[in-house]
């Protein structure tokens, strides 16, 4: 049996972490890795939670469809994330549908164990608990982009939030950053609440000022200036001690 901690990146803690290798091949039929590639959809809206997805590597599109044939996209979670584990809260259907964005390795632990896991292993609990915690900040600052007072405030902040998340400063004294970013525009109009020309204004407009580049596929270089601070409202040094090489 694989062991989750080989796929998920350094960024991240493995859920699983600490668990003996004899409870995990006892549990094999309810822990499951698996690999998905873009466009794969992982769970649909209203379909019955069977159990927790792990994000190991990749991103997951979360979305829900609306009356007016649209769709909305409520987050786009990245490695170390969890799938469904709304269960724990009493839930049983799933509230949005999930769609993989790009290669991407699972980890799916079904619910009928989740409880035994957390009863046995309390280092385990306690990472369920960390997620939540971390569910609820990530959150407020979704919160925040939506509050920003127009379409291209809330695109840098969304942008700067990814980089912070999960992508890499790769030069510290201009504040640099290399992200993947594999949306679509309308993706990342949806995901913004504006239409699809007003995102490809904004990122037109973005190009001109230097703050992003997205002239390689599906790769953001986010440039951060005193412009661009000033338009999301951030501080350079404490954006800078946040950030890592």
């Amino acid at each position: 049996m694989t062991s989750l901690c080989e796929s998920t990146t350094s960024r991240t803690v493995c859920l699983l972490d600490g668990i003996d290798q004899r409870d995990l091949i006892n549990w094999q039929y309810g822990i499951r890795y698996m690999a998905h590639s873009p466009r794969k959809l992982l769970f649909e809206e209203g379909a019955p939670i069977g159990g927790c997805y792990v994000i190991c590597q990749g991103k997951v599109k979360l979305a829900k469809r609306l009356v007016c044939g649209r769709h909305m996209i409520i987050k786009v979670a990245g490695p170390s994330s969890i799938l469904g584990g709304e269960l724990l809260l009493g839930e049983n259907w799933h509230r949005y549908y999930a769609e993989v964005l790009e290669d991407t390795q699972l980890c799916v632990i079904d619910r009928t164990i989740l409880g035994e896991l957390s009863k046995r292993y309390p280092s385990f609990a306690q990472r369920l608990l960390l997620h939540f915690v971390q569910e609820t900040i990530e959150l407020q600052r979704r919160l925040e982009h939506v509050l920003q007072p127009g379409t291209m405030e809330k695109l840098l902040s969304m942008a700067l939030d990814w980089a912070r998340q999960s992508g890499h400063l790769t030069e510290r004294n201009q504040i640099r950053y290399e992200v993947q970013v594999p949306l679509q525009s309308q993706e990342l109009a949806a995901l913004l609440g504006c239409g699809r020309e007003t995102i490809s204004r904004c990122l037109s407009e973005a190009r001109k000022h230097g703050w992003i580049d997205d002239s390689s596929k599906s790769t953001w270089y986010i440039n951060v200036d005193d412009s661009f601070l000033f338009m999301v409202g951030q501080d350079r040094a404490e954006l800078l001690a946040t950030s890592s090489l």
